[in-house]
């Protein structure tokens, strides 16, 4: 928790993540943090009936790739684990980066997928024929981030570690 000797059962946060799957990750948090708000994304109509039987997670269908309507500003941590495919990552950072808070967090999952032709390949199979996964477009958008770190604009700083990108947004902006 951000306040020191605050025990991490009665820390508040809201936390969104997109990409459902089956509930796992989301069943986690809610564990984890049980006074924390947990909202899922996901576009499968299908997964709106996990985790009902936990009281502070909500799962809400939705693309957030195409739009942020559903994702409720002042969000403290975001989860990027949806498609995992470039374009998309790119999209719903552009959607959704703007309702994470100040000095909050944005964590992109499983950046691997994005130089994985078999991935990209069983992804046009089950969900979008037409998917590129193009990783030229995720290095235009760490150079976008490296840009914005160093005029603090609206990110504060960017951590890559093995398969994931956490991007700390700037005060303010």
């Amino acid at each position: 928790c951000r306040l020191e000797g605050v025990p991490r059962a009665d820390c508040m946060f809201d936390i969104a993540e997109a990409g459902v799957a089956c509930g796992a990750s989301l069943r986690m948090w809610g564990n984890y943090l049980p006074a924390s708000e947990i909202i899922g994304y996901d576009i499968r109509p299908e997964c709106k009936e996990l985790c009902k039987d936990m009281d502070n997670v909500e799962i809400r269908i939705a693309d957030l790739c195409k739009s942020n309507e559903m994702l409720p500003n002042g969000v403290d941590l975001f989860i990027d684990d949806a498609s995992h495919i470039a374009e998309d990552m790119v999209a719903m950072f552009s959607n959704c980066y703007r309702n994470v808070v100040a000095n909050g967090y944005y964590i992109i999952e499983d950046l691997g997928c994005t130089y994985s032709p078999a991935y990209t390949e069983q992804f046009r199979k089950y969900f979008n024929p037409a998917a590129v996964n193009s990783r030229g477009e995720i290095l235009k958008f760490m150079n976008y981030l490296m840009q914005e770190v160093d005029s603090r604009n609206i990110v504060a700083e960017i951590r890559y570690y093995p398969q994931m990108l956490v991007i700390k947004r700037a005060y303010g902006n």
